[in-house]
């Protein structure tokens, strides 16, 4: 049933904002501003709060979520806290259903999430691809920053999806 002239569609989504490393740097400042305003000539806990606001940048800069949309179905990697990612081939499909998130509201947060009822993978935007699988009674969530070239792949592979969008 899957047509063999599917194109791939392959996204991928950062934490990159220049809006984030602006926050952390205005933090770093206003720790230094905290510790000149009260005369603290200890800089140690300054410096390692530094230090921490530095190593969470780095974390945030290297996470990405990676969505490929093959011929055979979807692979979804979430480096670096699941590199190997989950690999969901269009046969076990039941059904894909365009949905709008708030990943905060929603799921709690940013990320990755495994609930009992559903596993998601939002890193970015408000626009999700709900699948429910035939052998799992877990949903997977995927965000997807251009949900029209994701279902372009889905119809050429002969899975509609139904869009809740709104």
């Amino acid at each position: 049933m899957v047509n063999q002239t599917l194109t791939v569609y392959k996204e991928n989504q950062r934490l990159d904002d220049l809006y984030l490393y602006l926050l952390f740097a205005v933090l770093c400042v206003l720790d230094l501003v905290v510790y000149r305003i009260y005369l603290i000539q200890d800089l140690s806990i300054f410096t390692m709060s530094v230090v921490s606001f530095l190593f969470f940048a780095i974390i945030f800069f290297i996470i990405r979520l990676q969505v490929i949309y093959s011929q055979e179905g979807i692979r979804i990697r979430f480096f670096p806290f699941y590199p190997k990612g989950k690999w969901i081939p269009f046969h076990e499909i039941e059904s894909a259903t365009w949905i709008t998130v708030n990943p905060l509201k929603d799921f709690g947060g940013y990320g990755y999430r495994n609930k009992p009822q559903h596993e998601v993978f939002v890193l970015r935007g408000r626009k999700a691809l709900q699948i429910k699988l035939k052998n799992s009674k877990k949903a997977v969530i995927i965000g997807v920053l251009f949900p029209e070239k994701a279902g372009e792949i889905f119809q050429l592979a002969g899975y509609p999806t139904k869009n809740n969008l709104s």
